[in-house]
């Protein structure tokens, strides 16, 4: 690409400007509407809020990402377009019906499935290659749609199940799509650095109305979280195979484990406790606390800091999968698979060393108690 051509620049940023705008000038009127028609998530045993807060934030998330999309990207004539759009819409209407209703888990699966379907089955949108990895490289179309399908959903959910204190899902969303939108603009794919942008902007101007308590503050809901999920994991598969042409502008090699790399704190954290669910001899999908949010805050960090945390922490984890972006997929997939686990491990060695401290006087009180009362009777 062309460095020196502004025109692309240009329509990148208006891009990300009037998707940050319209978010932004949206959400008042979607809380003011939420409140008075009661729209809110309740608190409850699992939720960290104390008071009713509207969860219709995802209103103007899909509303500024799409309008700008259309707006920035039509120009460039990109036949994934229509059903990029169409699938978002699916998994839009969805998410807020979920968000108001309450739906079944089964048919907010198929809904995603159905909009994943819609994506790979009439576009270029696929995985068509394992770069090699353990030996394998191209794959039959029947492997390819199987395979694509199931990471669009797969992170879809991963960034649904991320969302739990307040602006994680909208940072994380804000720092993958950006990472994926600078590479799609220095590679020349102007189409998805606008679609990816255009969700950047959106979440941008929602995070602000997410972050303070008040009367102000709303949720994105399901709504929001899976739609964010949904575009990141199209620009996941066209990263992957962007970078089979050896060609192409900023080749990156590992692609696959870089784009892991790019959303690997939501994708970590949801098999994880995936697995922590299975050996405890629960459903995988059965709603908890083990999050690594939970595990903040069990520690004592406020939803901010630990937001915070957590944000740089998929920051450093976004440079360096950049930085070794050659070293090959398995191994960078392992070194990023290593270093978060020592990052988790920390939260559960100081929780586990808090619950000590915390519980050893009262049993030792407890102990002495009873002793004394023992000795009385005697």
């Amino acid at each position: 690409m062309d460095l020196t051509d502004f025109s692309e620049i240009i329509v990148v940023l208006m891009a990300l400007i009037s998707a940050f705008v319209l978010s932004w000038l949206s959400i008042p009127p979607v809380i003011l509407i939420a409140r008075r028609k009661n729209l809110c998530s309740k608190p409850n045993e699992r939720t960290a809020h104390k008071h009713n807060i509207p969860t219709l934030g995802g209103i103007a998330i899909f509303a500024g990402t799409l309008f700008s999309y259309f707006v920035f990207a039509g120009g460039y004539l990109d036949p994934s377009l229509p059903f990029i759009a169409a699938g978002s819409i699916l998994i839009f209407f969805v998410g807020l019906k979920d968000d108001i209703f309450i739906l079944d888990p089964k048919k907010k699966f198929i809904t995603q499935f159905i909009a994943a379907i819609l994506v790979v089955l009439f576009t270029d949108v696929r995985i068509t290659s394992l770069y090699g990895v353990f030996g394998i490289g191209e794959i039959n179309y029947v492997l390819s749609f199987i395979l694509s399908v199931f990471v669009i959903v797969a992170v879809t959910n991963a960034y649904n199940l991320i969302d739990g204190i307040d602006g994680l899902a909208a940072s994380t969303g804000i720092i993958a799509s950006i990472s994926f939108g600078t590479w799609f603009y220095l590679a020349g794919l102007t189409s998805y650095a606008v679609l990816c942008y255009a969700l950047a902007g959106a979440l941008i101007g929602f995070i602000r109305f997410n972050l303070p308590n008040g009367r102000k503050k709303i949720f994105m809901g399901d709504a929001g979280s899976l739609n964010t999920g949904f575009i990141l994991g199209i620009a996941a598969i066209v990263f992957i195979q962007a970078n089979l042409d050896k060609e192409i502008a900023f080749h990156v090699r590992s692609a696959p484990a870089v784009a892991i790399g790019i959303m690997f704190l939501p994708i970590f954290d949801t098999v994880r406790v995936m697995f922590l669910r299975i050996f405890q001899r629960k459903s995988p999908f059965q709603a908890d606390m083990q999050h690594v949010h939970h595990m903040l805050l069990r520690l004592g960090y406020r939803h901010i800091p630990a937001t915070i945390l957590l944000s740089i922490t998929s920051i450093g984890l976004v440079v360096l999968s950049f930085l070794l972006r050659d070293i090959g997929v398995l191994w960078l997939l392992l070194i990023l698979v290593v270093i978060t686990s020592a990052i988790y491990v920390i939260p559960f060695t100081l929780i586990a060393r808090r619950l000590k401290k915390n519980i050893k006087p009262k049993v030792e009180n407890i102990i002495k108690k009873k002793s004394i009362i023992e000795n009385e009777i005697v």
